[in-house]
């Protein structure tokens, strides 16, 4: 059984029956939705050169 959340891109899964393959959804869901941990930035430190291209 495969189940999908058809607004989210990448939001699909599967699972033995119908209740596992929706509980496998919604965790890919909260997967997705879920933010990034970034390191913090630290203020004083200068942006890289980046050679532009065009």
């Amino acid at each position: 059984m495969s189940a999908q959340v058809e607004e989210v891109l990448g939001a699909i899964s599967q699972g033995r029956t119908r209740q596992e393959a929706r509980g496998n959804v919604i965790d890919a869901l909260r997967l997705l939705l879920k933010p990034e941990r970034r390191t913090p930035v630290d203020p004083d430190r200068e942006p890289p050169d980046l050679p532009l291209v065009s």
